[in-house]
C-alpha cells in the first residue's frame, strides 16, 4: 500500500493484524487540493491477509463528547481492534457509530469521512 497526500491528523492509516501491533502511516503532506504546488512524502504499509486498513478524517478523532473530551486516536484504535475479523462494511459501521455515539445528540462538529478495507 502506498499513500500520498495525507495530513497526519486528517487521515490515519491503520493496519490491524490478528496478532501484533496496530500501525499508523504518519507521512504525507497537506490536504489534497488545499495548496497549489504542494509536495508530499510517500509512505508504505504492508498489508497481510486479514489486515484491516482504515483511513479517516479528523472528524472521527476530533469528535467531542458532551463533556468536551475528544474521541481521539486511542479510542479509534480500540474501535478498530474490536472489529476483529468483521467484514469491512461492518467495521466501517462500527467506527462511524462509535464516533457519533461519543459525540452524543450534538453530533460530530466536523465532517466524518472514512474508508475501511479488509485485505483478502
Amino acid at each position: 500500500m502506498t499513500s500520498t497526500g495525507q495530513r497526519t491528523r486528517a487521515q490515519s492509516t491503520r493496519a490491524q493484524r490478528a496478532a501484533g501491533p496496530t500501525d499508523r502511516l504518519t507521512v504525507g503532506g497537506p490536504v489534497l487540493g488545499l495548496i497549489e504546488d504542494a509536495t508530499f512524502e510517500e509512505g508504505e504499509a504492508l498489508l497481510c491477509v486479514g489486515d484491516l486498513l482504515a483511513m479517516v478524517t479528523d472528524g472521527a478523532t476530533e469528535a467531542f463528547s458532551p463533556e468536551d473530551v475528544e474521541f481521539g486516536d486511542d479510542r479509534l484504535t480500540d474501535t478498530l481492534r474490536a472489529c476483529g475479523h468483521e467484514p469491512a462494511p461492518a467495521a466501517l459501521r462500527r467506527l462511524v457509530e462509535a464516533a457519533q455515539g461519543w459525540a452524543g445528540a450534538a453530533g460530530c462538529s466536523d465532517d466524518l469521512t472514512a474508508l475501511v478495507l479488509r485485505a483478502l
